[in-house]
């Protein structure tokens, strides 16, 4: 378990994500169809955005929020990239820096600004003649297509300010979940501490998430759990089975002794019977 500072690690971490943001933007103003770059961007957004609400950062959290809804768009196809969607997606990317700097010098006024010429961009492109998109084989089977995601975390992580419930809604704004907590894990109650974290979770996502976006939404806490994400459509690992009553002893069977051999029962003395009793006389004719 690390000592650090969780809002000093969201800011050495956001920056890095902005200068991620910022060269992915630039690229997309040369490669506007590709839609790795775009995925790239899309989830710096959604990582910026959810641990900015985790740690505090509201006003980061919430304009990131309108930034990553219009760029889903982008995202799914119904809004093309263009020259203007990128500038002004740049201008977003230099106000969260500010707001994130130096939030008591940010005007409001600016970043509302930029949204509504985000919002009249997106508003513009939906206008327009839709372009056929080009068949892209069978869509994948929702009933199969998702992950199970294991989490564990370190005990003491809520002590770093951490929300672990934060981050189950994050991971269920990527696609339908369910979420089973490890209640087995669970100690007595006279050994619960309040301030440690012995809860773990089972989480079944449905949808086309990919594992970058899912381990994104951990980005921040990586270092004090344990994260393990295996597809739908892999074997389910074998779980330790339940321990079961006891068995009832089953009976042993006592050996059964040899029968003697042939040459000792020759020799054996045989059994005395006793002697017939005399026939009785017949009276004497007198």
């Amino acid at each position: 378990m690390t000592d650090h500072d969780p809002r000093a690690v969201f800011l050495a971490e956001a920056n890095e994500l902005l200068d991620r943001l910022e060269t992915t933007l630039l690229d997309l103003g040369d490669r506007p169809d590709d839609s790795a770059l775009i995925d790239t961007a899309f989830r710096a957004l959604h990582t910026i955005k959810g641990s900015g609400a985790m740690f505090g950062f509201d006003r980061v959290a919430a304009f990131t929020h309108d930034f990553e809804t219009a760029f889903d768009l982008v995202r799914r196809g119904e809004v093309p990239t263009s020259a203007d969607l990128v500038n002004v997606s740049l201008s977003a990317k230099d106000f969260i820096r500010t707001l994130i700097e130096d939030p008591d010098a940010t005007a409001p006024v600016i970043g509302e600004a930029i949204l509504a010429e985000l919002e009249r961009l997106i508003s513009r492109a939906k206008e327009a003649p839709e372009t056929e998109l080009a068949a892209e084989g069978p869509s994948p089977d929702p009933a199969t297509e998702g992950w199970r995601i294991g989490i564990a975390f370190a005990p003491d992580v809520l002590r770093n300010g951490t929300n672990p419930l934060a981050l189950l809604d994050e991971l269920r704004e990527l696609g339908p979940c369910t979420v089973v907590p490890r209640v087995a894990d669970l100690p007595d109650l006279a050994g619960l501490d309040p301030e440690s974290l012995a809860l773990g979770w089972d989480v079944t996502l449905r949808g086309g998430a990919t594992r970058e976006a899912i381990e994104d939404v951990f980005l921040f806490v990586r270092d004090d759990m344990v994260l393990t994400l295996a597809p739908l459509d892999a074997p389910e690992p074998a779980r330790e089975p339940a321990l079961d009553p006891s068995p009832a002893p089953v009976p042993v069977p006592m050996p059964v002794s040899a029968p003697a051999p042939a040459l000792a029962r020759s020799t054996a003395t045989p059994a005395v019977e006793p002697a017939p009793a005399p026939a009785a006389k017949p009276p004497e004719a007198e």
